[in-house]
């Protein structure tokens, strides 16, 4: 248990340092428009490019995905102004994603990655990824596996340094 405590404050702490330091990036992947899998259209990752934002990459079939998507919703519904959540399909058709969108809560935006998206995130070796980004849109970690709840809700709080996350219950 203190290792996990240990793992959660490196995170906190590696997350609050990339913010502050992190420079400004002239292409980021949070505008650029991928197809909105709740809607006929294509929108940006991250519609108020004025703060953070975090997306977990999901694919059909994936029990964590599950689970960790009802913390993102959480975090939305406290973080929603301070923070851009999202959830990203990838690695099956459009139908398929849809489908696997019932899993999830109806106010998570959902969009589908495509290769410019996965290429500028350097690939994504399983589901779920969490993907942490800076207000600039720099990716500032890429966390591979099921993030616990209270060690997203200290990311969130580290991104958007409010502490808006703090409130939330565990799942």
């Amino acid at each position: 248990m203190l290792a996990l405590k240990s793992s959660f404050k490196n995170l906190a702490a590696s997350l609050l340092l990339a913010v502050v330091w992190a420079p400004a990036q002239a292409d980021n992947v949070v505008n650029q428009p991928l197809d909105d899998l709740r809607r006929a259209a294509s929108a940006p990752l991250a519609p108020n490019t004025a703060v953070a934002s975090i997306a977990m990459v999901f694919q059909p079939d994936c029990a964590w995905c599950k689970k960790q998507g009802k913390t993102m919703r959480q975090i939305l519904n406290q973080c929603g102004a301070e923070l851009n959540i999202a959830i990203i399909g990838y690695k099956a058709s459009y139908r398929q994603l849809r489908r696997e969108l019932k899993h999830f809560d109806q106010s998570l935006p959902a969009l589908e990655a495509d290769r410019r998206f996965l290429a500028a995130v350097e690939g994504v070796a399983a589901t779920p990824t969490t993907l942490f980004f800076d207000q600039n849109g720099e990716l500032l970690l890429k966390q591979r596996g099921y993030i616990q709840p209270a060690q997203l809700f200290d990311a969130a709080d580290a991104l958007t340094q409010t502490g808006c996350a703090r409130m939330v219950p565990a799942v």
